[in-house]
């Protein structure tokens, strides 16, 4: 029963091997990166032959896909995959493929430095309710009159009640001068306020 069991997991997981390789190899045909055909004339003579079986191999590849994976696909994100997959293919321990957002979150980690109003936040873990713990020093919230105990309901009119810490964050930080409304609760009353963003360190 084991030696069943673990046949076929083992079969599952070399399908699913398969079927990663097979998603990543039509990705890279089907945005251009990877020119089958290309690769193909370059290395031997018999162009015709070999041009027609890989236009066979992808079209039946193209066909599983459209039969067999059910979820809709995220050509950015497989786009974004590829571009990962390209340059770890090279091997270098020192090279890495990064998006927009993964290089703004590297360079806040590193340098400790990001657009926003400078505030320290936490999330009521019973309630989800979100809080001020204290505006920084000097920052655009302690300008802008943003008060310890205040709670903020919502950022750009988006209610953050029951939101990780990380998700409110990212509502709040933006490009340097520009600007965010937050609506906070104050005293049992609500407060709406502009803050001007800018860099905090």
């Amino acid at each position: 029963m084991k030696e069943r069991e673990f046949g076929r997991g083992f079969l599952c997981g070399i399908l699913g091997c398969l079927g990663a390789v097979i998603l990543l190899v039509l990705a890279m045909e089907m945005t251009g990166i990877l020119d089958l055909r290309g690769v193909v004339r370059a290395g031997s003579g018999n162009h015709a032959a070999l041009e027609r079986t890989i236009q066979k191999k992808v079209n039946l590849l193209e066909a599983y896909i459209d039969e067999y994976f059910l979820d809709e696909i995220d050509e950015e994100k497989m786009a974004e995959s590829v571009y990962k997959g390209v340059i770890n293919g090279l091997g270098d321990i020192y090279a890495a493929y990064y998006t927009a957002e993964e290089y703004q979150e590297i360079q806040e980690k590193t340098e400790g430095i990001y657009c926003g109003i400078g505030t320290y936040i936490s999330v009521d873990a019973n309630n989800g309710v979100v809080t001020i713990v204290r505006p920084m020093k000097n920052s655009p919230a302690e300008k802008a009159g943003i008060r310890a105990g205040d709670i903020l309901y919502a950022v750009e009119g988006k209610e953050v009640t029951g939101m990780e810490i990380s998700q409110v964050q990212a509502l709040i930080k933006g490009e340097k001068g520009s600007e965010v409304e937050l609506t906070l609760i104050r005293e049992q009353k609500e407060v709406k306020t502009v803050v001007t963003r800018d860099e905090i360190v």
